[in-house]
């Protein structure tokens, strides 16, 4: 399921192409002034290069408000994340880790859909696996953390209607 808001209608679209020097103005500015470490590591260079990759941001996102579908953007930005984090510079990623599911035979994901895009947006790696997942496969990929991962594996979180009248349930899961 991809993420879905109003697309905008062709006034707006210009007005955000008018927008687009001064967005990329000042999302420089912004940077620089966060990290002005990496900024003078890069020099002029780098600054002009980082004004480019603004630009090329913003157009990559024109087609997602212009369709209104969020998620090959969103897609985008976690690749995107990753790769400056490859190459030392500093991203909002606040060391979060999540992987959200809906257990086998619900297909009620929209809210869950939300829950994980929040913790995109607050800065956690968040994955998604959708509705109707296999109990099996969730119980695979838990047992396959839990060994890699040892005491530090994150915690297990479960939630639902399927708790209340079974509660025992999310011991299956080895879950808090």
């Amino acid at each position: 399921m991809s993420a879905i808001f109003a697309p905008l209608d062709p006034e707006q679209l210009t007005a955000f192409s008018a927008l687009r020097d001064a967005a990329i103005a000042h999302a420089l500015a912004a940077s620089e002034a966060a990290h002005p470490a990496v900024f003078a590591r890069f020099g002029p260079r780098g600054r002009a290069a980082c004004a480019e990759d603004i630009a090329y941001h913003l157009d990559f996102l024109e087609p997602a408000l212009e369709s209104g579908q969020a998620e090959a953007f969103l897609s985008y930005l976690a690749w995107l994340a990753e790769v400056l984090r490859s190459r030392g510079v500093p991203t909002d990623d606040n060391g979060g880790r999540a992987l959200f599911a809906c257990t086998q035979g619900n297909h009620h994901d929209a809210g869950l859909r939300m829950v994980s895009d929040t913790f995109k947006m607050d800065g956690s790696q968040a994955q998604f696996l959708g509705g109707n997942t296999p109990l099996r496969a969730l119980r695979t990929i838990l047992a396959a953390l839990h060994q890699q991962l040892g005491d530090a594996c994150p915690k297990v979180v479960v939630g639902g209607l399927v708790f209340n009248p079974f509660p025992s349930l999310a011991d299956t899961l080895d879950a808090q």
